[in-house]
Parts: structure tokens; sequence; C-alpha cells
């Protein structure tokens, strides 16, 4: 995913709560740990923006992000139920040490209960605890449950991770709303994932602690927590450890110490933090319900062919065609872009399906349409999914008419306002934001231009009542455009790969020019090839899974002297978009030896915030469109290889080392 990709998500996920309900005073915690030979340091990891995209349907199309429409979801009146908590159990020592495997319930099997669980980014006995909240807890079975916001306090980066208090996230049996203030209509989302960190057996990898503990995990006692008799046990992946307190009647985790990185709408803790329940009953409890919107279609507009040209800005400009018959059929397609992989991406509704293809991310499907122009349950956008004219017309000031392509056009100039999905179109009051005009055709309501910070777009062509050549409408394979060698990377077919340096971990520093063929020289003769992985702790076996085999490759090809092959050296660079300290500690659980950059440094300047070596103006950004990726670079600069996630191959990536080096395999 890359930068702008994760910022937009970040964006359409950002919480904003007015008149937040107050919460008790924060108690002290003590949370001394049980095995003290542990490390502790806070990871300013990248966000894993994981929002599903099928929950949201944000279908980008040259970084146009079509946003949903529908009704406001109502959420009615909730029954009030009383929480009781049972008797605190005498001194942990007089309870006996259980033996055999931990063996709660299912997740399935999880009873119903209530309770108030606190978080915190560290431990408040090393210092400042940084990120803090308190969430109560109503789980009636999966996927109906009830988690509010009580309190929560930003840490060090002044984010909320949990939206702030009075954010609630309900499960109403099939889908998961987030209700963020009252002055919002709730959110219809899909992560599957929300506080299943709460659950031994939780089914979901976010994290599972039942696969990550196995069978025979770390026995370590049998304490109270809350009230309730728990086993007290410890655990280890390849990068944490972890400690579990572990309600054995219910499988609720009752208590932890470790790290949790899961994204937005989700808390982050440290090595030093956790969670832990102040309070925990088993109860029947009811959950409000949540009707489901009907879908709501903001305008009817009459058959039309349209293109238009969107400025993102820095350079990067899409032209994009739509063809639209009716709700029920239209195509839109990118037909020029200053990125060209992405020329020939479309979305197509037609004969009950929805086609797309995204050639930026050799990514294409087509599936069944689900009742009224619903997909995964979501409205689907469409080429009119814009800011409707009715509802800029009632927020923003309406200035004299225009001529736009020949035709009169309203024009609409927005201060201190923004618009969102939420079910159906809100307007929100933010003084951060800009100016923004709107301009609408007068006949159609279509828009047909906008300018606003940072993007602007405005139509080129506009024809009513087209002839619909009946190919248009037809799902069919598309070919990926063979436009360039990589369309991994921003790196053009003839294009030389731009150097960088930065600093290893030993303390020395890498520079790409050291390895390039010096000028004046005949190309090829000198220098040497690099081969770069690029990844993240955090992203899990893909990643985890790539740098072991980068390890292998660095062993094989890295160590060698190949003049005596008559082939060029081979270098290698592992880059770590996290910081120092985080490298440092995952090569050595790893065993990697490779050569290694951090993007981050421990202590960075906070108006700057990185070591600008991973940031979207460096060279290194032209590189790979996402992590993890896997480049090599031969000795004049030019890109051999490149690909993203787990398109990488082994075998092909050993043989073309192979050749390069001129090592004859036996």
């Amino acid at each position: 995913m890359t930068t702008e990709e994760r910022d937009q998500l970040r964006r359409a996920l950002s919480v904003y709560v007015e008149g937040a309900p107050t919460a008790p005073e924060w108690q002290d915690w003590n949370f001394q740990r049980a095995v003290p030979d542990r490390q502790h340091r806070f990871v300013t990891g990248p966000v894993v923006a994981l929002v599903a995209a099928a929950s949201l349907v944000l279908v980008v199309l040259g970084g146009i992000t079509l946003l949903l429409r529908g009704n406001i979801p109502e959420v009615v009146g909730e029954p009030v139920t009383t929480m009781t908590v049972a008797p605190s159990v005498t001194a942990t020592t007089e309870m006996s040490l259980p033996t055999g495997p931990v063996n709660p319930a299912a997740y399935a099997d999880v009873p119903s209960f209530q309770g108030t669980v606190r978080y915190f980014q560290h431990d408040p006995a090393l210092g400042s605890p940084g990120w803090q909240a308190t969430v109560s807890v109503r789980f009636a079975e999966p996927m109906r449950f009830m988690y509010t916001v009580v309190e929560e306090r930003p840490g060090d980066d002044d984010f909320l991770f949990l939206g702030g208090a009075g954010t609630t996230f309900i499960g109403d049996g099939t889908q998961i709303w987030l209700d963020e203030a009252d002055d919002l209509p709730p959110l219809q989302t899909q992560q599957p994932g929300f506080f299943r960190h709460l659950f031994y057996d939780s089914e979901s990898p976010s994290p599972a602690w039942n696969e990550i503990c196995g069978a025979s995990p770390e026995r370590i006692g049998v304490e109270t927590i809350a009230g309730r008799h728990t086993s007290h046990i410890a655990c280890s992946t390849t990068l944490e450890d972890y400690e579990l307190w572990i309600d054995e009647e219910s499988g609720v985790v009752l208590k932890m110490r470790g790290p949790l990185f899961v994204g937005d709408l989700h808390p982050q803790v440290d090595r030093d933090g956790g969670f832990e329940f102040t309070e925990f009953a088993i109860a029947g409890v009811s959950i409000p319900e949540v009707k489901i919107p009907q879908v709501e279609i903001a305008g009817f507009f009459p058959p039309f062919h349209m293109v238009q040209e969107i400025d993102f800005g820095g350079g990067s400009v899409d032209t994009v065609e739509y063809w639209y018959r009716d709700e029920s059929t239209w195509r839109e397609s990118i037909i020029a872009s200053s990125a060209p992989s992405a020329v020939g991406s479309f979305q197509l509704v037609a004969d009950g399906q929805v086609g797309q293809c995204i050639l930026e991310e050799d990514l294409c499907s087509v599936v069944p349409l689900e009742g009224d122009r619903l997909l995964f349950g979501l409205q689907l956008p469409s080429p009119t999914s814009r800011v409707p004219l009715e509802f800029v017309g009632d927020h923003c000031d309406q200035l004299a008419e225009e001529t736009i392509l020949g035709r009169a056009a309203f024009h609409f100039a927005c201060d201190g306002v923004r618009f969102e999905i939420r079910g159906t179109w809100v307007a929100l009051t933010d003084p951060t934001v800009g100016r923004s005009d709107y301009w609408y055709d007068k006949g159609t309501g279509l828009a047909v231009k906008y300018t606003g910070e940072g993007w602007s777009w405005d139509t080129q062509l506009l024809e009513l009542e087209p002839v619909f050549d009946d190919a248009i409408f037809v799902h069919q394979e598309v070919e990926e455009q063979a436009s360039e060698p990589w369309p991994d990377t921003y790196v053009a077919a003839d294009g030389i790969v731009p150097a960088w340096s930065g600093p290893l971990l030993d303390g020395t520093t890498l520079d790409l020019d050291d390895f390039r063929t010096l000028p004046g020289s005949e190309p090829g003769s000198g220098g040497s090839f690099v081969v770069v992985y690029d990844w993240f702790p955090t992203c899990g076996p893909i990643c985890l899974d790539g740098i072991t085999d980068f390890q292998k490759l660095y062993d094989k090809y890295g160590t060698t002297d190949w003049s005596v092959t008559g082939g060029p050296n081979i270098e290698f660079v592992s880059v770590v978009d996290d910081d120092v300290s985080v490298a440092q500690r995952t090569n050595e659980r790893l065993g990697i030896t490779v050569p290694t950059v951090a993007c981050f440094a421990d202590e960075i300047d906070p108006a700057k915030g990185h070591n600008g070596l991973c940031t979207p103006d460096s060279p290194w950004s032209f590189w790979s469109i996402g992590v993890p990726s896997w480049t090599v670079i031969d000795t004049d600069g030019f890109l051999v290889y490149g690909v993203t996630g787990r398109d990488y191959d082994f075998a092909e990536l050993d043989s073309l080392l192979a050749d390069i080096s001129g090592l004859t395999e036996s």
C-alpha cells in the first residue's frame, strides 16, 4: 500500500468527537513484570491500514477514492443493564498451579459478559503511560457486541487510536457499526478484528493467542484479576513476548502485557504496555438494535458520456472517461495518466455484476452485485458519486452562474465545511478546511468542475443521450498494459533508479553511488549489483518469510568476491520501515546479518518525524509502490527486477543472481 493510500484510508476513518463524556479519575496500576528480562521499547511502527477494502468498497482508480452512499443507520434505545462483579478471591499464593494445556472456551462458546477494560501504551510504573483508554465492553455472542470508549487520552503523537470518548463499536449480528459521536450518523464497516485480542481463542489474527501460545505455553501461576481466577501464562512469537491472564471459564483475556499493532481503530500499545479488566462479570447483556438503511439514490441523471481530467497535485494527473446508461449500467475507465501502468484500469457495472481492474496492482475481478446496487452489503459507488447539487447548495454560498462546455453551470463556494459519507451525505464544520469550489451542470445536476486543497478536476467532454456501443458494457478479461517492465515501481523502462544514501545499523553509511559504474567508464565496467528488500517487522508472515529468503540469498551471493568468476559483486541491503531499535531487535531475534538501514531514528526531531530516507519526497520513494518489495539494480543504475508483496519468486531470484555472479551450479 502506498503512503498516499494509507493516508487516504486513515482520513476515511478519522474520528471527530465533540462533547465527549468524562470518566472516573485514572488509577495507578502496578504492572511489574513477572518475567524481568524482557525488553521495553515503544515501537512507532507504520500503521498497517488494513481497513478492509471490501467493507468500505473504496475503489481507487489512479488515486480516486469513490465513496459509498446510503441512508443513515438508526440506533434505537438501549436497555439498561446492571453489572455485578464477583467477589475477590484472597491471596494468590493459596491457589494451586494448574497443569495441562490451557483450554478455555472456544470463541463461539464464550458466554455473554460485560466489564470495563483499561489500556495503556507504557507501564505507568516505568514512567509516562503514554496513550491510555478505558472501554466499556458488552459481549452477547460473536458479532453481537458493543464496545464504548469511556475515556481516551493521547500519547506523545497526540493521536486517538480508538476515536475518542463516545466512540462505540456495535455488532448487530452481521455488520459492524462505528458510532463516533451523537451528531454524526454511524458508519458501517466490516473489520472483523475489533477487540478480538480480548479472547484467547479469537479466530482472528489480531492477535490469535491460541495460535501464538500453542498447546503448552509457559505456566507462571494463578492470580485474581477483577475478582476472577485466571491462569497466568507466557508466550512468544518470532518477534514478541507476551504475558496473559486468562479467565478459564470464559476464555476472556483479563490482562495482557505486550504489544498490539493492528491498525487504525484498534488499541496500539508497546511491549511494556497492555490492558487489564477492572470489572468483569458473566451476565446476560442486551445490545442496541441497529437498523440497516435502505439504499438512497442521490439523484437521477440522463444517459451521458463524460471525460474529466483529475489533477491530484505533484504532477499526478488522470484522464477518466465515463459511460453512463443508468444506475445499473455504467463504466468508468482511466484513458490517460501520468502513471502509465494505470492506463486501462476500469470499473464496470452491467448485467447484475460489478467488474474492476486496477492494473497498477495487477488486480482484476468480476463479482455479482448483492441486492439493489449493493456490493458486500454496501452501496456501490458510481460515476455520479459526487456531493449532490442539492446538498452543496444547502451548505455553501451560491455565486453567479457560469458557462462550462457551452452549458449553464451553478457555482458554489464552500469554506470551513467538508462532506463525508455516513450512510448518506453529511456536512461537517471544520475550521481547518480551506475553500472549495463546486460547479454543477444546470440542466442535469452533474458535477462538472471542482477546485480545492490539494486536488482539482474539470470536465473536457459532456455528451448527453449518446449512442452506446454494446461492447462498452461487456465484462471481459483485460491484459495488463506492457508500458513498463516493472509496474510495481515508479521507475520508467529507460530510467535510472535514483540513488540514495542512509545510515546502516553498524554506524557506517550506505551510498548507492559507491556501487555504480564510474562516470566516463564503459557501461558495465566496474560497480556492483544491488539487491534491496523493503519491509517492516509488524506486517506479519508475508514480510518475515521475505526477510528469511533475503538472508538466504545474502549468505549465498552477498558475502563472496565474484570477480574470481568474472561477475560483478552483489551488494544486499535491508530497508526496515521502522526505527533503529526495532530493526536491531528484529535482526537479533531472526538472525539477520544483512546490512540494514532503518527508516526512522530512535530520537527523531518532532518537526521532521523521520530521517529523510523513507519519505514521499526522497529518491527512495520512486523505487516501489508498496511494502514489502524486492528490487535489483544493475551496475549502471538500471532496474532489472522489481516486485511487491508475495509476487516474488525465490527460484527466479536465485537464478537471476546466479547468472549475474557467474556462479555455475553443480
